[in-house]
């Protein structure tokens, strides 16, 4: 959406409602100072999230991410929506971009904002916050920075992330050669969440490159990447996510992957 030649940006929330039931937009919410509002989305129970990777309230380009919740219930079937909370890091950065990709699991009461272009370790390390949500979402806390155990700039952790329950799948496709799939574990750690393994795609004859995680998705023991810049087809490659816990915390075994 561009208002006034700024890329304010919007998030629209289309319900399906009536018999036979059709889809309206019943809600639409604005961006404003080029804050590039709905860069990501993502849909969690009665929760709708918006990255927004140009907002600078507090660094120029640091991002944030906005939670909109769930209201009351109106007379023509639909729900009332509403801006809860905005999330944002407590130490911001300029250019980190955070809201450049989005998970939440409602259930869970956490949410994945990740930071692209974070650039602790050079340009475009990447990173991904863990906020807290509570009290439908007027309650929000940054409870953890994740970033795999060896990083360096051009990582590109955070190109995409997935979450449900305490499995969390996030892409970095700049790792060489072909791109990974970082696999975080929240059980049993008294919430912490902790890499449990790294994922590699396998099969990617040089000089092709696999670029794996530049879309990632994980639900209950399964997970999936695409690797877009396979010779010919794009590939997507489906990982059974029990067997990577098998014995303990493995790293990097691509036996585990099969296209």
């Amino acid at each position: 959406t561009v208002v006034g030649g700024n890329h304010h940006g919007s998030v629209s929330i289309f319900q399906s409602i009536g018999s036979p039931a059709i889809w309206v937009n019943t809600d639409k919410f604005f961006g404003a100072n080029g804050a590039k509002l709905g860069t990501s989305v993502a849909v969690t129970g009665p929760a709708v999230l918006g990255g927004a990777i140009g907002a600078h309230d507090a660094a120029f380009g640091a991002g944030a991410a906005y939670l909109f919740t769930q209201g009351n219930q109106l007379p023509s079937g639909a729900f009332s929506y509403a801006l809860a909370s905005r999330l944002e890091i407590d130490d911001p950065h300029v250019g980190e971009g955070l809201g450049s990709a989005l998970a939440a699991d409602w259930i869970a009461g956490s949410a994945a904002v990740a930071a692209e272009t974070n650039n602790a370790d050079g340009y475009g390390t990447g990173a991904v916050y863990i906020f807290e949500i509570t009290t439908h979402g007027l309650v929000r806390t940054e409870y953890q920075m994740l970033q795999p155990l060896e990083v360096e700039g051009g990582d590109y952790f955070g190109a995409s992330v997935s979450m449900s329950e305490d499995l969390l799948a996030v892409g970095a496709p700049g790792v060489g050669p072909d791109g990974s799939v970082f696999l975080f574990d929240s059980s049993g750690f008294a919430g912490d969440w902790i890499q449990a393994g790294r994922i590699v795609p396998q099969g990617v004859v040089p000089p092709d490159r696999c670029l794996g995680g530049n879309g990632a998705a994980v639900d209950g023991a399964s997970a999936a990447a695409g690797c877009p810049a396979a010779a010919g087809d794009s590939l997507v490659f489906v990982h059974d996510a029990t067997a990577l816990f098998a014995d303990g915390f493995e790293t990097g075994n691509t036996s585990l992957w099969a296209p």
